[in-house]
């Protein structure tokens, strides 16, 4: 049962989702630019400056996506279709980052280079459609209320 604190909480991490989705694109468009610039140094054979930039991109990473997975909370009630699709937006990323940490675990960094290039960048790049979508959701909601 909820009370009316948890309403509030609610109603802050929808402003948030608010706020944030006008960022989400060229965040997520970052991400892409920085995931093929790894690949590109590992190409390179230039793995200490492709290893400075992952752990740049995991830390952007995780706040991406804990704002695809808030996005997906709070839009379920509103838009269960667009929470799905989010969901396996979320699922193909966390495919992308297994495939990544395993081929690091072996020490194939031109494997690594191809996810990052092939795999990673481009479910990141696919965000653009869904983040229009979570943008047009959550201004209609807005001008409703």
């Amino acid at each position: 049962m909820f009370g009316c604190g948890d309403l509030e909480v609610n109603s802050r991490q929808l402003q948030f989702v608010a706020r944030a989705s006008a960022m989400a694109i060229p965040n997520a468009e970052e991400l892409a630019r920085t995931s093929v610039a790894i690949g590109q140094e590992l190409a390179r054979e230039r793995p200490q400056a492709a290893l400075e930039r992952l752990e740049i991109l995991c830390d952007r990473m995780h706040h991406f996506l804990n704002f695809v997975g808030l996005s997906e909370i709070q839009l379920r009630s509103v838009d269960e279709e667009l929470a799905e699709a989010l969901l396996g937006f979320k699922h193909d990323i966390f495919s992308g980052i297994d495939a990544a940490q395993h081929a690091l675990v072996e020490g194939n960094l031109s494997q690594l280079g191809v996810v990052m290039t092939r795999g990673l960048s481009v479910n990141l790049l696919q965000y653009r459609s869904l983040g229009e979508r979570v943008t047009q959701v959550l201004d209609a909601g807005q001008q409703a209320a």
